[in-house]
């Protein structure tokens, strides 16, 4: 067995954040024991890492169990949850699509022009993490050939994806 012991993965960290201690004070690893704590310990309830050096020992303890998740995978748990819409209204060569409500989850957003006369210049996510009051959306810029403004006509479609919020 190492100088480490034999230790749960979760309490890796606490020794080690120990050991370095230890260094960086100048005090040598030696004579450092590390050893692991099976959940009902007195010391740590939940297991955890007793570490002893120079007869001095401390304890890396895991924490508490978390509540139980919701029963079929979480708050999205059928592709029914999921839409997209799809917007070609031209202003001025900017089409925007949207989320259905401010709470909906963005997943992904795209722009496709309509023609060989419409190119994309410009295709980003706005409201991404949140615009208080807005749903997200996204917004794509087309443009002529050229670097022309398009006018008139619809010059491609935004699209977005996203989740219903329950």
């Amino acid at each position: 067995m190492n100088k480490l012991g034999e230790y749960r993965l979760s309490a890796v960290v606490g020794v080690i954040a120990v050991v370095l201690a230890c260094q960086t004070a100048g005090t040598s690893t030696d004579g450092v024991t590390v050893r692991q704590l099976a959940a009902g310990d007195t010391n740590c309830p939940h297991g955890g890492a007793a570490i002893t050096a120079n007869g001095t020992t401390a304890y890396a303890c895991s924490g508490a169990p978390g509540a139980a998740g919701t029963t079929g995978g979480g708050l999205y748990t059928s592709r029914d949850d999921v839409y997209c819409n799809v917007s070609g209204v031209n202003n001025g060569g900017n089409v925007v699509a949207a989320c259905n409500t401010e709470l909906d989850l963005p997943l992904s957003g795209s722009c496709e022009p309509s023609s060989v006369n419409a190119i994309v210049t410009e295709s980003r996510p706005v409201g991404w993490p949140t615009f208080p009051g807005l749903p997200a959306s996204w917004q794509c810029q087309f443009s002529a050939p050229g670097g022309g403004v398009i006018g008139t006509g619809t010059p491609g479609g935004a699209y977005i994806c996203c989740v219903k919020h329950p």
